[in-house]
């Protein structure tokens, strides 16, 4: 077997490979920018778009590719090895600004629980958590339907106000100070208090607030799990880069080889004929 067929068979694996994580990133880019955190973030469209993009353009990788080494044009061939090599270092400065974007989560965090004026995404999170809500549930603005056996008797939980047609959740309050705030927010908000059984993000807080105050008292508040979500949450893209780049680096590499190889057979084939 020549060096041709060797780097043919592995510019084959390269487009399959990429296609692959065409598919694969197309489906996690289409999950996460339907999952909580992207919704309330204002991310959805962002990680819609850029999914939307990457499939399209590995797809017309893909294409040259095939036509390339399928119809042996070694000009599709060069413009594949171009396309991917970059793209390849596309990828690792998108690496470095995702590096950038976590810390920018966690310093706006650490700014807000600082005293500082939060930023973005923390912003918006403060703003559905109003100085003034602890002093509106299960008070005189706002009547609970809550099960004070949740509550211990010390702290003024003895002083709520509890009916039967009373609101389990600030959002059912009347008048409620968090309104103004966009739906997204709060439903982001309740599912990291049914998630983590935080409420607040800096301090914990009396009793949960956009999800059903009968679970009783937050254990904690929310920023140190909401924190190693982000993480996570990061670590997942990290993962998907560097895959990505690896791949194209691959096809890049395979087929530049193809060519120069198919160069030399073609010398070392007119040699012989003389």
């Amino acid at each position: 077997m020549n060096c041709k067929s060797v780097l043919k068979f592995l510019i084959y694996s390269s487009i399959g490979l990429i296609l692959a994580i065409a598919i694969v990133l197309e489906i996690i880019f289409i999950t996460l920018a339907n999952g909580k955190f992207a919704k309330a973030s204002d991310n959805r469209t962002w990680l819609i778009g850029v999914g939307t993009t990457f499939f399209a353009l590995f797809l017309v990788i893909v294409i040259l590719g095939l036509c390339g080494i399928c119809r042996r044009h070694t000009v599709y061939l060069i413009i594949y090895a171009a396309i991917t090599a970059i793209i390849f270092i596309g990828l690792w400065i998108a690496f470095s600004y995702l590096k950038k974007g976590k810390q920018n989560i966690r310093d706006d965090f650490n700014d807000y629980c600082a005293g500082e004026s939060p930023h973005n995404f923390i912003d918006k999170l403060a703003r559905a958590y109003p100085e003034n809500i602890e002093t509106y549930f299960c008070s005189n603005a706002c009547v609970c339907k809550a099960d004070k056996g949740n509550f211990p008797t010390a702290g003024g939980y003895d002083d709520m106000r509890v009916d039967d047609v009373g609101a389990s959740t600030v959002v059912n309050c009347p008048d409620n100070p968090v309104k103004n705030v966009k739906t997204t927010i709060l439903s982001f908000i309740g599912w990291m208090e049914d998630k983590w059984s935080c409420s607040g993000l800096c301090r914990v807080h009396k009793y949960y607030y956009y999800s059903d105050v009968n679970k009783g008292q937050p254990v904690k508040a929310c920023k140190g799990d909401m924190l190693d979500y982000v993480d996570k949450w990061y670590i997942g893209a990290y993962v998907l880069v560097i895959i990505s780049a690896i791949f194209t680096f691959f096809g890049s590499i395979s087929s530049l080889l193809y060519i120069c190889c198919g160069g030399k057979e073609e010398e070392k084939y007119a040699k012989v004929q003389r």
